[in-house]
């Protein structure tokens, strides 16, 4: 939300500005000024900040879950398996050991699924104790 002050400020703005061509999606292009863009902007009811998903979109407001056809990728599992770290975790009042996803394991390595694809799985074993080298000497 704007305070008072701020919009006091993006309002005087938009008259400072003259019209300026913008791309309506139901008529084309057409002239507005920044005033009325803004105004727009301004007038909508928007309920909260916008959810960010990745992946396609149903358009409803279901949340998706965007990182099971990466974590489910059998032929890059199948070249990192030897370098995938095991977890411990609680569920159910249980202790489950589990290697971990294929998301974690990317953002521990920087190692991307190109990446892996291209390399041989000596170099992306060498490439995984480089980086766990790295993150120790970072204390991450």
């Amino acid at each position: 939300m704007l305070t008072a002050r701020e919009e006091s400020v993006l309002r005087q703005m938009a008259q400072d500005h003259g019209p300026r061509e913008v791309l309506n999606p139901n008529h084309g292009y057409e002239k507005i000024t920044t005033g009325q863009y803004l105004n727009w902007l301004m007038s909508r009811d928007v309920p909260g900040p916008a959810r960010v998903t990745a992946g396609p979109t149903d358009g409803g407001n279901q949340v998706l879950n965007t990182t099971d056809h990466v974590n489910n990728d059998s032929v890059v599992i199948s070249r990192v398996r030897h370098v995938l770290r095991w977890k411990k975790e609680r569920k159910d009042g249980r202790v489950i050991e589990r290697q971990e996803f294929l998301t974690e394991f990317f953002s521990r390595t920087g190692l991307g699924k190109s990446q892996i694809l291209e390399m041989s799985k000596t170099e992306i074993s060498k490439f995984v104790a480089q980086a766990e080298q790295n993150n120790a000497e970072a204390g991450v």
